[in-house]
């Protein structure tokens, strides 16, 4: 099931050119107090988060997709269930042609669950995330500290090369989940979903991608930002913050993003960058969140080409000669 993303063509921003910085991540220390200041911050983003749950007309669509694909839902195994062919890339996972449960897709399926509003989707949506949740490696000595497998068949063990980037991946769909759906979570769930994101978000800090690797710099950000306001986890707050500042520093010196023009990664990035003016609050972070979401709008007007539906080179990381429908879904 795909994850239904709002995409939003709007160029309505302001942005302000400034700020110079930099730092260095701290070692994590999982123990503390939470403040009366942060209690009201975390209130706050929750507060915030609930004026982008779906409207009625969006719910309806939302139940029309999650019915279409009905069939990759395997109740047994409370996971979507998929068939990976014999040509899939074999770089990460070792598996292919065979019928696997995909734990990003069930955390994207379950957060769509959650947003339809209804309550036998929602119980089902429960399920789904205890069972996400229980796949990371939430071993802190562990090498793979904070990750997911690809596949619920697959331990991270026995991958030819476990992907760093579900802990962004997974970590965005578990956040929008808690945020828009604190309150109806049951308490245990609710808990074990705050403890992944932390350790998601330290196993991303530890990894500490740089702003080269656009739509990943972009992802980690928001998934250690929000979750260092949320849990008061002050030297989280200051990596995402040095996080932010370097990959707007970086993105304002070039002139654009890394991942130039990309058509599969300038959408991936709009889309993350479009969840950080939605979600978080600070005006001096917003500046430069929307001053790279006009960057790469500004490219995809600068090279969309109307009368073909194509957009015009050259690409960064673009991995088929012509764009397909589901660039424009």
């Amino acid at each position: 099931m795909p994850y239904l993303t709002l995409f939003i063509f709007s160029l309505s921003l302001l942005y302000s050119p400034f700020l110079n910085g930099s730092g260095q991540a701290n070692k994590h220390n999982n123990t503390h107090i939470a403040s009366q200041e942060s209690l009201a911050d975390k209130q706050q983003l929750m507060a915030n988060a609930q004026r982008y749950l779906p409207n009625q007309a969006q719910r309806e669509a939302l139940i029309y997709e999650i019915k279409r694909y009905e069939p990759e839902y395997d109740p047994e195994a409370r996971l979507i269930r998929r068939h990976i062919p014999a040509t899939a890339n074999r770089y990460h996972s070792a598996l292919v042609d065979a019928t696997l449960h995909p734990l990003r897709q069930s955390a994207s399926y379950a957060a769509d669950l959650m947003d339809s509003g209804v309550p036998e989707y929602q119980r089902r949506a429960f399920g789904i995330l205890e069972q996400v949740v229980k796949y990371q490696d939430q071993r802190k000595g562990s090498k793979t500290y904070g990750i997911w497998p690809y596949y619920a068949e697959e331990p991270l063990a026995q991958m030819n090369k476990p992907d760093w980037n579900w802990a962004d991946f997974i970590g965005v769909s578990l956040l929008e989940i808690y945020m828009k759906h604190h309150d109806e979570l049951p308490r245990g769930l609710r808990k074990s979903i705050e403890e992944s994101l932390v350790h998601a978000s330290y196993s991303i800090q530890k990894r500490d991608v740089k702003p080269g690797y656009t739509n990943i710099a972009i992802m980690g950000t928001l998934v250690t930002y929000l979750t260092a306001h949320l849990f008061d986890l002050p030297d989280l707050k200051d990596y995402a913050d040095m996080r932010l500042r370097r990959f707007y520093d970086y993105t304002a010196t070039l002139g654009g993003f890394a991942e130039y023009n990309s058509p599969n990664y300038t959408q991936v990035a709009l889309d993350e960058l479009c969840r950080m003016r939605q979600y978080i609050l600070d005006t001096e972070a917003l500046q430069m969140v929307d001053y790279c979401y006009a960057t790469g709008w500004e490219v995809l007007a600068t090279h969309f080409h109307p009368p073909s539906g194509q957009l015009a080179g050259p690409h960064s990381r673009s991995y088929q000669t012509l764009l397909r429908n589901k660039f424009y879904h």
